[in-house]
């Protein structure tokens, strides 16, 4: 009652997969709402159970992920689109292009997250549209290691870019054929009442990236995130 007639500060508890991707939208949402504060708990891609677990139990009321969970009584909203490209050593074959088909990777040594991984099922189905039999060379758990890796010449990889992404160390190529792209969801359980704050903050999401520019899948790769 208290939180719809508006007299209560508002308190988002929020876990996510990837900080590092709502960090600016925190601090916008935070001028227009300066009286509303969050409560952050950042997990592992890899901890879906995890993140399902927060939601059920109300331990949080959103969760930011870019692997959709797909639960039976768990809400969720795209609000953001990430192109996904190729990232390759300096002085590699394919570094300078424009933008490749993902057949002509083929023989290429990848760095790829370990089985079971949400964001290896994702690659694995771009590289199965592809008929591309990969050959991976390092399992990582962590994006910060995939990036040194491959800095390091020990393969390529698949990784997002959005607009707005600070200039990134590694070399990207586009992929034109088949389209990949990485989605980010909002997601809630439907049966809990969510406060207003965090209704807002739902909402605010989506018009936030939504202005950050060109749809990532028209956006020039000049700087990327591995999360």
């Amino acid at each position: 009652v208290a939180d719809l007639a508006g007299t209560e500060r508002g308190v988002i508890r929020l876990a996510t997969t990837t900080l590092s991707r709502l960090s600016g939208s925190l601090a916008a949402f935070r001028e227009l709402h300066p009286d509303v504060n969050f409560r952050i708990v950042q997990i592992s891609p890899a901890a879906e159970d995890e993140m399902v677990r927060l939601l059920e139990e109300g331990e949080v009321d959103l969760g930011f992920t870019a692997a959709t969970l797909g639960r039976e009584g768990i809400g969720e909203i795209p609000v953001l689109k990430a192109e996904i490209c190729l990232a390759v050593p300096k002085g590699h074959r394919l570094e300078g292009r424009e933008s490749i088909r993902l057949e002509e990777a083929a023989g290429e040594p990848f760095v790829e997250y370990k089985e079971g991984h949400p964001f290896r099922k994702i690659n694995e189905e771009f590289s199965r549209q592809a008929g591309l039999e990969r050959n991976v060379v390092c399992e990582i758990e962590e994006p910060a290691a995939l990036e040194s890796l491959v800095l390091a010449g020990l393969g390529v990889a698949f990784v997002p870019a959005c607009p707005g992404d600070e200039k990134s160390r590694l070399s990207l190529v586009r992929i034109a054929a088949p389209v990949c792209s990485r989605e980010f969801t909002v997601a809630w359980l439907e049966k809990r009442y969510l406060s207003l704050a965090a209704r807002e903050f739902k909402r605010f999401l989506g018009e936030y990236f939504a202005k950050l520019g060109m749809p990532a899948t028209e956006a020039a790769p000049a700087g990327a995130s591995t999360r």
